[in-house]
Formats: C-alpha cells, sequence, structure tokens
C-alpha cells in the first residue's frame, strides 16, 4: 500500500501538477481570472444586497419589504450595479491585467478595453452588461490588447516629446490601436452583421457546461483534489481554472432569481465548498466531531485545537497535525466522501428537493457551512442536505479512523511506561 502511495505522489508531482500549473499561468487564462477575483468585493456587496432585499422568511420580514417597495428598489441597487453589470468590470480587468502581463500601458489598456466592450456588447443599454455577455467581455478585452501590442511591437503610435508627461503621451499612444481596434469592431458587428454576443453564447455556453456545469466535472475535481492533499500538494490551481465557469454561473443564477426566472446552474462555487468540503477540503469537520471523544489525548488536543478553524472551513491544522496528507489509511475515507457527497448534493438539487442556488455569491467558501448553506439557497432543506453530507462523511471516517486512533493509543501508553 505504500508504494502505491509513493508512486501516486510521484505520478501527481511529475504529471499533474506541471501541466496544471501551466494552465493556471497563461496569459490570457491568467488576466481572465485576475480579473474575476477582483470583482469579488463587488459581487459579495451585491449578493448581500440581494439577500436582504429578498430574504424569504420569516413572513413578517417578507410582509415589510412588501409593503415598502422604495426600500426594496434602494436595496436593489448595489446589486443592479455589480452583477448585473459584472461584464463591464471584467472587461476593464482583463484588458488591465493583459496589458501588464504585455508592459503595455495598464490603465490605458483596461480603458481601451471596456470601449471595446460597449460597442461589441451594444452600448449601455444592452442587456449584455451583466452574465450574459462575459464571452464577448474576454473577446473583446483581448482583442483590444492584442491590436495595442500590435501597433507597439510594429511601431504604429503617436510619438510625444520626452517632456510630455507620461500620463498624457500614454493617451497619445493609445489612440491609434484604439482606433484601430474601434473601426475593426463596427465594421465587423454593425456594417458586415456578425453578432458577436448571440454567437459566442452559442458556441460557448455549451463549452462551460461541459467544462463546469457537469457532474463529471465535479467528480474529477473532487478526486483530483483530494489526491494532491494526499500528496501534499495544495489544489488552488484546480480551483482556480474552474472559478471563471463558477462565477459566470452563479451571476446568472443570481440575475434570474432578480428577473423571477428559475436558477438553472448547480455547480457553482458552494456546490463545493459548502455541501462537499465540510470543514475544508477532505471534509474534515466530522473527523474533527469524532476525534473530540478519541481515546487518545493527542487526538483530543488536536480536535479541540482544529475545531475553531474548522467551523470556518479552514482545517490545515487536521490536514497536517492528524495527518491525511501522505496517511494511506485516512485518505480512503476522504475520497469516498467527497465523492459521495458530491453525488447527494447533485442529486438533491437536480431532483428539486433542495432549491437551487439562487445567491451563491453570498455564501463565501470561509462561512460556516449551515450559514452559506442557508443564504445560498434561502432554504432550510439545504441546511438538512448540509447535515446528511456531513454523517455521511462522518461514518465513512469512523472505521478507517479507529485503526489510527489505535495506533496513537498505542504510542502514547509505550511513552507512559518508557517514562
Amino acid at each position: 500500500m505504500q508504494d502505491l502511495m509513493n508512486k501516486l505522489t510521484t505520478m501527481l508531482e511529475k504529471h499533474l501538477v506541471p501541466v496544471m500549473n501551466k494552465m493556471a499561468n497563461n496569459r490570457y487564462f491568467g488576466a481572465i481570472r485576475d480579473s474575476l477575483i477582483a470583482t469579488m468585493g463587488l459581487t459579495i456587496i451585491g449578493s448581500l444586497c440581494l439577500l436582504i432585499a429578498t430574504f424569504p422568511f420569516p413572513q413578517s420580514y417578507v410582509e415589510f419589504i412588501a409593503a415598502n417597495p422604495e426600500l426594496q428598489s434602494i436595496l436593489m441597487i448595489p446589486f443592479n450595479l455589480s452583477v448585473s453589470i459584472i461584464s463591464v468590470y471584467v472587461a476593464f480587468g482583463i484588458g488591465y491585467y493583459l496589458s501588464e502581463s504585455y508592459n503595455l500601458n495598464k490603465l490605458v489598456g483596461g480603458i481601451t478595453a471596456l470601449f471595446t466592450f460597449l460597442i461589441m456588447a451594444g452600448g449601455i443599454n444592452s442587456s449584455y452588461l451583466g452574465a450574459e455577455g462575459m464571452f464577448t467581455a474576454i473577446i473583446a478585452a483581448i482583442f483590444n490588447v492584442e491590436v495595442t501590442r500590435f501597433c507597439v511591437a510594429k511601431n504604429i503610435a503617436i510619438k510625444m516629446p520626452k517632456a510630455v508627461p507620461a500620463n498624457i503621451a500614454g493617451g497619445f499612444t493609445a489612440l491609434i490601436p484604439c482606433t484601430l481596434s474601434t473601426l475593426m469592431t463596427i465594421v465587423l458587428i454593425y456594417f458586415i452583421g456578425f453578432d458577436v454576443n448571440s454567437i459566442l453564447a452559442t458556441v460557448l455556453t455549451p463549452i462551460i457546461t461541459l467544462a463546469g456545469d457537469s457532474i463529471f466535472t465535479a467528480l474529477i475535481y473532487v478526486i483530483l483534489a483530494t489526491l494532491m492533499w494526499f500528496a501534499g500538494l495544495h489544489p488552488q490551481v484546480l480551483a482556480s481554472l474552474l472559478t471563471p465557469a463558477w462565477t459566470i454561473m452563479s451571476v446568472a443564477n443570481m440575475n434570474a432569481y432578480a428577473a423571477g426566472m428559475p436558477a438553472t446552474h448547480i455547480f457553482v462555487k458552494p456546490f463545493f465548498f459548502t455541501f462537499v468540503f465540510i470543514g475544508g477540503q477532505c471534509g474534515t469537520l466530522a473527523l474533527n466531531f469524532i476525534m473530540l471523544k478519541s481515546k487518545s489525548k493527542t487526538h483530543r488536543d488536536l480536535a479541540k485545537l482544529a475545531l475553531p478553524a474548522g467551523l470556518f472551513n479552514i482545517n490545515e491544522p487536521m490536514l497536517f497535525g492528524l495527518p491525511i496528507v501522505l496517511n494511506p489509511t485516512l485518505i480512503i475515507p476522504a475520497l469516498i466522501g467527497q465523492v459521495t457527497t458530491v453525488l447527494t448534493t447533485w442529486l438533491a438539487f437536480a431532483s428539486g428537493i433542495v432549491p437551487p442556488m439562487v445567491n451563491p455569491e453570498a455564501a463565501l467558501w470561509n462561512l460556516p457551512a449551515p450559514i452559506a448553506a442557508a443564504i445560498s439557497t434561502f432554504s432550510w432543506q439545504a441546511v438538512v442536505l448540509l447535515f446528511v453530507n456531513m454523517l455521511i462523511q462522518g461514518l465513512l471516517y469512523i472505521p478507517f479512523y479507529r485503526i489510527v486512533e489505535k495506533d496513537m493509543v498505542a504510542k502514547e501508553t509505550a511513552e507512559i511506561e518508557t517514562n
């Protein structure tokens, strides 16, 4: 068994991690990821305002909001100026970070990328300023920056005297590239009639569905994440690769809910970080509670120290202190537990037993799971699902933990006898 685990660790370090790092460090993907991360504060504020404006219980609160439509309208303003026009911020962010990676003027890159996107999207009043236009924002920003990079490389720019301040000179330097990208965009969309928005949505929506909104992708993600933890490798790179899909689907769910439409996406971020990674990745909160009554004093002490952090989904004390990392005994229930709870969570949402996650951005990864489950779905059913998943993970951990516990008790007994 130990030889097998060593081979698995070596394989992950040699083959998987370099590929994942290469993908995560791709210039375009990095700009998209960093832009989406930069909008996190806005989406959190917007989701919290949506939560306050539409919270469905108690009935007295619902009636109060219904009797004060002006208050509800005010509460919805931050949502409408954040989540509902998220692609505006993303376009600027991608232009900014991609320009930075090319050592171009990043502020000008962000502004001109936003300008190009607004032209592609059809203007300020367009319906493509929200999640529907995310792909357009990505394409517009990349296109604009690449035109700028081409012009700079070919020395196609208005040259200003050295005495002119850099911020002013930068604006003139960007004038020709911005004019070119603007003309090309206008000709392509408004004269040739190339509907970039609908084409991107038609072509890329199935790709996003395959990439992020799929039970198979979810299973692959949790399996790889668990195996990477076993090897002592942080799987953040995997989450980074899926973050664009999670964000697009989260925003789509929230916009649908705000418009009175059904939310259709299941595999948004809280699916994993609330309902599967309970107490942190590998689902260790149930094990933490089990260890509070352990026969091993060492494990009891560890459980007491780890529990406060575990309640907020921070479980490095368990992963490295117990440990689960490089532990062939405990990685088995960790892996089975993650796969099982992915399936139970998917079935619960897909069947309609648990209402959809209409406000997923409000469920921060380090929010205690019961709270995150309730506010992401506005339902008590989600909290029940959470405890069912936690029970499953605990039952799977118990027989394997008893083996580890027995060994630790034997060591503690031997130390006492030696002393």
